[in-house]
């Protein structure tokens, strides 16, 4: 497959240190899936889609390549491998789309897919503090949290899926961001027996599952996700390990 070359369109900033890149590109992935983005003599990286019309992706500036990404201004190129992996398939009218630093751009995405075709999402957007929080979605309900309660609602995420469970009925439940706040989000809705899918980000080299760099235990990600039923949260490795760029496993 060959890469697309798109033009950057437009850089919005979310916070200090994540922005979200409008690139020039027709194509229309659904919520879920995942491109990698090419920057020549920088390298290679996997980000989820965060919206369509124009295509968007959230970068938070942690890393060299995302660091380069994230400084990017309009008119400049990144060249595009993708769409790939599978997407969030709705089980229902009302969901909660959970959103975990970064990962708050995919929930957005398909909270706004979702609104669109006559559902009743909720977005629970999470961060330490206030100024580390991302934009809520507009047009939709958004719920806030903050650690140290400087915006919105005392408390993490999980903390908010348990108020909206005991006060409303819930047909399932979306989540992307740190892998332990995923876990806890699965495990809650396993135990209330609520559905749950889940987007997992992991390091990445090639996207379709010849490099073994995101693999949890037997499990590709690139391949056999990135969207993954809850039940994910309950293999041994889920939360506790990933791989780095040398393939080792290494603790989360």
């Amino acid at each position: 497959m060959l890469p697309k070359e798109c033009k950057i369109s437009k850089v919005e900033d979310e916070n200090q240190a994540t922005k979200t890149i409008f690139v020039e590109c027709k194509d229309k992935p659904q919520p879920g899936q995942f491109y990698m983005v090419w920057v020549p003599g920088v390298g290679q990286k996997p980000f989820s889609v965060a919206g369509v019309s124009p295509l968007r992706f959230s970068v938070c500036a942690v890393g060299e390549f995302s660091r380069k990404f994230a400084s990017m201004k309009k008119g400049e190129k990144i060249w595009l491998f993708g769409p790939y992996g599978n997407f969030f398939e709705p089980q229902g009218k009302k969901i909660v789309a959970i959103g975990g630093g970064y990962g708050t751009g995919p929930m957005r995405y398909a909270a706004r897919i979702a609104k669109k075709k006559g559902d009743e999402p909720i977005v629970v957007i999470g961060a330490r503090s206030k100024d580390k929080l991302m934009k809520g979605e507009t047009g939709v309900r958004t719920v806030f949290t903050t650690d140290d309660g400087s915006e919105g609602m005392k408390g993490n995420v999980v903390d908010a899926l348990k108020k909206i469970l005991q006060e409303e009925k819930i047909d399932e439940v979306y989540a992307c961001g740190p892998e332990k706040m995923m876990g806890a989000v699965g495990k809650l809705c396993i135990e209330k027996k609520i559905k749950c899918q889940l987007l997992l980000e992991r390091y990445m080299k090639c996207g379709f599952g010849m490099c073994g760099q995101c693999s949890i235990g037997e499990i590709l990600v690139c391949f056999d996700g990135p969207v993954f039923d809850a039940k994910i949260v309950e293999h041994p490795e889920f939360g506790k390990f990933h791989r780095d760029c040398a393939g080792r496993k290494v603790l989360l």
